[in-house]
């Protein structure tokens, strides 16, 4: 018989067991635009109770982005503008003609992924500098939140750590102070690395309740 757990991809609706506290605690804390920082051991579920969450939640706007391979605070950006346009819905002609008009400073174009065999949408930022890609970011999300509720989730949080030449968290904080409809859920693996991120005089410091 086959095993009905998954291991190695996201569970589905179909295969999502129990974590009714877990997602009861996450809707508690989204419904009031508040924040949440949830970290786990790798390998315990985070990323499916967080896509079980998006599939549950039918009010909210749930833009999820994984920043695991992120090298640069370039890939930060793209993967935010790739993760936002996923987001959308419609058709691919729709959602392009969307984000060109949200973001007038980027550049978008289809590409057909050959191992998905999916037409997906490819950001591109040139000489744009990381500030004015994040204003030109939060700028459109404010935009977007003024109808509807939106969630921003960022998996594996803890990778805006390795980028040293720009503060990413800094960033944040200054866009996360707006008292907008907007909530932010930070995922990751790495615990200590992730609390330094949230300590006392860091620049995150008591943005996000912490849930283990």
């Amino acid at each position: 018989m086959k095993s009905p757990f998954i291991y190695q991809e996201y569970a589905s609706d179909k295969t999502f067991f129990g974590r009714a506290y877990e997602l009861k605690k996450i809707f508690s804390i989204t419904k009031t635009s508040n924040n949440l920082l949830l970290y786990s051991l790798r390998r315990f579920g985070k990323s499916s109770l967080l896509k079980e969450y998006m599939r549950l939640d039918k009010e909210s706007l749930s833009i999820y982005v994984d920043i695991y391979e992120i090298t640069s605070e370039k890939d930060f950006v793209n993967l935010l503008l790739r993760a936002i346009s996923e987001a959308q819905t419609g058709s691919i002609t729709k959602v392009l003609a969307k984000m060109s008009q949200m973001f007038s400073r980027a550049t978008f174009e289809v590409v057909f992924d050959a191992t998905s065999g999916k037409t997906n949408i490819s950001p591109a930022i040139k000489n744009l500098s990381f500030t004015d890609a994040m204003q030109d970011i939060f700028n459109a999300l404010f935009k977007m939140s003024e109808s509807r509720k939106i969630v921003l989730i960022i998996d594996e949080f803890q990778q805006i750590s390795l980028i040293k030449n720009v503060k990413i968290d800094a960033v944040l904080r200054k866009y996360m102070q707006e008292q907008k409809n907007i909530s932010y859920i930070f995922l990751g693996s790495k615990r200590h690395t992730l609390t330094e991120l949230f300590k006392y005089k860091a620049p995150l410091y008591e943005m996000a309740t912490h849930f283990e």
